[in-house]
């Protein structure tokens, strides 16, 4: 759709339009190989009996849905840029962003986030063999970034590893930087 309606590649219009603004220079489509690996990106780690790089030729088909290579910051840049939050200017409208956090009538999955219509907590996750990444924007104004660069065969992995987080947010007395890290 965007190829279409842009005339560009997906690549260049995600780069031009969204990276771009927001100060993120770095991503780029991964191969799916060890060979393949770009400078600067992890080795991937796969639980027994599993091959981390069992994707072999189909990383950089997967475009939006897993083909990225990002670093945490990288990821925070684009996050801060579209939560709503008034600390950092947003790229998108505020239409926009009421259309991303809105979740359909079937379920709670929105615009490419859950959410959690208790809390307003938005968050997305995935996984392939050899990472993890979640990506949330807490309702009360943190927003935060976890990779690994391993998988796990452990259906609880990822929630013990999302639940690491949550203390530290919750703890009205957890200090936290004022100034922007980025």
């Amino acid at each position: 759709m965007i190829e279409k309606i842009s005339g560009q590649s997906y690549e260049d219009f995600i780069r031009e339009h969204i990276l771009e603004p927001v100060g993120v220079e770095n991503m780029q489509m991964g191969e799916g190989d060890l060979e393949g690996r770009k400078p600067d990106e992890v080795r991937y780690y796969a639980p027994p009996g599993r091959n981390a790089y069992e994707t072999l030729g189909t990383i950089n088909r997967l475009d939006s849905a897993g083909g990225w290579i990002a670093s945490p910051i990288d990821l925070m840049r684009i996050l801060v840029h579209i939560d709503g939050f008034d600390t950092v200017p947003d790229i998108l409208e505020p239409d926009t962003i009421e259309l991303l956090s809105t979740p359909s009538a079937l379920s709670n999955y929105a615009g490419g986030f859950r959410i959690n219509s208790n809390s307003g907590n938005w968050w997305h996750s995935g996984s392939l063999n050899g990472n993890q990444a979640w990506i949330v924007r807490g309702s009360a104004g943190f927003n935060w970034v976890i990779l690994t660069n391993t998988g796990s065969a452990d259906s609880e992995f990822n929630n013990r590893v999302n639940d690491l987080i949550w203390p530290a947010v919750n703890n009205p007395g957890t200090e936290w930087s004022e100034g922007d890290l980025f």
